[in-house]
């Protein structure tokens, strides 16, 4: 993470580990058919879809999909986004991505996980992109549970 460099790079990077291990064949957000979290026997989960009929939407030479029914863990092919202040313009960490990190933007890299209808986490670190690098700023602030009542 630098100036200059690729969002879709910071993204790409990311998902080395699933394209080595044969769950993805490559990067791309839109392609991505597994979820982020593995099945109950461990092995990858498929993201299930239902077609849903709208013909005003196929007139216009699209289509209608739902993920149905809801799967364990998360299957948002993004990897992070922007954290910034109000009237900033909002980005995502994902694929494609191809605009350039410069300095002074900041951003939260994060993994997820998800039970569906029962609970949910995103645990992650905040980084700023400085001139000639990053820095995690997560470091400075300490960590713990915090627990919300339902």
């Amino acid at each position: 993470m630098r100036p200059g460099a690729l969002i879709s790079d910071v993204a790409n990077v990311s998902f080395e580990p699933y394209i080595r291990r044969g769950v993805l064949t490559d990067a791309d957000s839109r392609s991505m058919p597994y979820n982020w979290s593995a099945g109950d026997d461990g092995a990858p989960l498929k993201v299930p879809q239902q077609y849903v009929p709208n013909p005003d939407w196929e007139a216009m030479g699209r289509r209608i999909t739902h993920v149905w029914p809801a799967t364990k863990g998360p299957r948002n092919p993004k990897v992070g986004h922007s954290v910034s202040m109000p009237k900033m313009p909002p980005y995502n960490i994902q694929s494609n991505k191809h605009a350039t990190l410069e300095e002074g933007m900041t951003f939260v890299l994060h993994s997820q996980w998800l039970d569906p209808l029962t609970a949910g986490a995103n645990i992650g670190d905040c980084y700023l992109v400085t001139d000639n690098g990053a820095e995690n700023l997560s470091c400075h602030v300490p960590l713990g549970v915090h627990r919300i009542p339902a």
